[in-house]
């Protein structure tokens, strides 16, 4: 009978997610990663002949985690400027809660921030969502452009509170991108 496998992929991710969480996928080993679950390296590398794999699956499931945030963000009110605002604020307070995962998906090469802004979903959503009253309608073009611009500001200061070159707290945030859109429209 062959031996019964007590280190399931899952565990490892799951171990391998955390770990990513607290220290960085940098400071995931297969070493660290087997006295965390408590083996040696052979089941990890039963399953994953080297790390690249598992930082797919790692990245993947921080991809997943944000994604649920900014669909939360991009549905939860069906005016433009509430939109863009709750998605400015989620985006830098994930930047404080999970500093190394926003790392990863977002200060990390083939970090795609076009693929999300060309992509159906996004479209489909900004497509549906109303104006100020009084305010031209914009076009989707416009839609975008607006969407990318608030991302690039959101970004510029998740990317600063994060380096520790400035100190935000939610209503900072919020301020500050509600002054920057009110400008905008």
């Amino acid at each position: 009978m062959p031996p019964t496998i007590k280190v399931s992929k899952d565990r490892i991710v799951d171990t391998a997610y955390q770990l990513t969480k607290d220290k960085g996928f940098d400071c995931v080993t297969a070493r660290k990663l087997a006295k965390e679950i408590g083996c040696s390296t052979q089941p990890i590398f039963r399953v994953y002949p080297g790390m690249d794999e598992l930082k797919k699956e790692v990245r993947a499931r921080a991809s997943e985690e944000f994604s649920s945030r900014l669909s939360a963000s991009l549905v939860a009110d069906p005016q433009m400027y509430a939109t863009l605002l709750n998605v400015g604020v989620m985006y830098v307070d994930f930047a404080i809660q999970q500093p190394n995962l926003f790392r990863m998906l977002f200060m990390e090469e083939g970090s795609r921030f076009e693929d999300m802004l060309y992509g159906r979903e996004l479209k489909s959503i900004l497509l549906k969502k109303e104006g100020r009253p009084g305010a031209p309608v914009l076009s989707m073009m416009e839609r975008q452009y607006l969407f990318m611009q608030m991302w690039i500001f959101a970004h510029g200061m998740a990317t600063m509170v994060l380096t520790k070159d400035l100190s935000l707290d939610t209503k900072d945030i919020r301020d500050l991108l509600s002054n920057w859109l009110s400008q905008m429209l």
